[in-house]
């Protein structure tokens, strides 16, 4: 653009007076190649805004990419917790379950223990009335058997009393009517006792 006013302006002072100063003319050969240089960093840092735009794309694509895996490791990470999410309550509910037949277990083995123990308590009681039934079946024996013998003992006294009594008594006895008393039965032979 500047170059273009520049040669407009040389074109008019050529066309005004015919001629150029030496001064003129250094001044807008400055001027020219001002402008040159002005065009030449505008060129450079137009390659280098290109270059800058290029690594820009490049960066942005990388990026792009980038959230393109991030956003599949995202879904991945997404089933692999779900996945797990499924597992854990698997495992929970699972465990809860264990944890419920152990319970039930235990309270079983206390049941059993219980049954166990009113069973020997049980046995015990029958193992002590059992003995004391036995005592007591010992003790009647004894006590039957001093009884019998004093059966026996009152027996024999008996007897030899009926002894005694035959003895002191005439064989044959008349009564007011005439008839003749019989002896004394034998009380020991009645009685049975040997």
């Amino acid at each position: 653009m500047k170059t273009v006013a520049l040669a407009g302006l040389a074109a008019a002072l050529i066309a005004a007076t015919g001629c150029v100063s030496q001064g003129e003319f250094d001044a807008v050969v400055m001027e020219r190649d001002q402008i040159r240089n002005d065009l030449v960093k505008s060129q450079d840092q137009i390659k280098s805004l290109e270059s800058d735009l290029s690594n820009s794309n490049e960066q942005v694509e990388s990026a792009t990419k980038k959230i393109a895996e991030l956003a599949r490791e995202s879904q991945e990470f997404a089933s692999t917790k779900a996945k797990l999410d499924a597992r854990i309550t698997t495992l929970t509910e699972d465990v809860g379950a264990a944890e419920e037949r152990a319970r039930k277990a235990e309270l079983a083995a206390l049941e059993n223990d219980a049954k166990t123990k009113n069973a020997e308590a049980l046995i015990s009681a029958l193992r002590a009335m059992k003995s004391q039934a036995s005592a007591n079946m010992a003790a009647v024996k004894v006590e039957g058997e001093k009884t019998q013998r004093q059966i026996q003992n009152l027996v024999k006294a008996v007897l030899a009393l009926d002894e005694v009594l035959a003895k002191n008594e005439p064989a044959t006895a008349t009564s007011t009517t005439g008839t003749t008393s019989a002896p004394l039965p034998d009380t020991g032979a009645a009685a049975g006792v040997d």
